[in-house]
């Protein structure tokens, strides 16, 4: 009786799976090509792009319309109060929509 060692039972099984993924995503079939670099370049900068706008719109929700309760429910940039007679109130929204902002704007 012959014994394995463990890293060999190991190998053998990434190995496998290896293999068994490879079948799966059909990265043997012929015709299929592979993406360019210059591709995967480009689809990396959009999103890095991307990520900063989102992250800008962030802060900026953060820092000028989110109320905090250190300091007294007002935001870091503080706002002026807006009478009613200024008009009636709209809502703007904010970081992709999910929160918004209300002003008073002339109707």
């Amino acid at each position: 009786m012959r014994l394995v060692q463990p890293d060999t039972v190991v190998h053998w099984d990434r190995q496998g799976w290896r293999l068994f993924w490879r079948w799966k995503s059909g990265a043997w079939k012929v015709g299929r090509h592979s993406v360019a670099a210059e591709t995967i370049d480009r689809i990396r900068q959009m999103c890095q792009a991307h990520r900063r706008r989102v992250l800008q719109s962030d802060l900026a929700y953060y820092h000028g319309c989110r109320t905090h309760f250190s300091l007294d429910k007002d935001a870091p940039e503080p706002r002026r109060v807006q009478p009613p007679e200024e008009g009636k109130i709209s809502a703007f929204p904010e970081v992709g929509g999910i929160h918004h902002r209300y002003k008073r704007r002339v109707a």
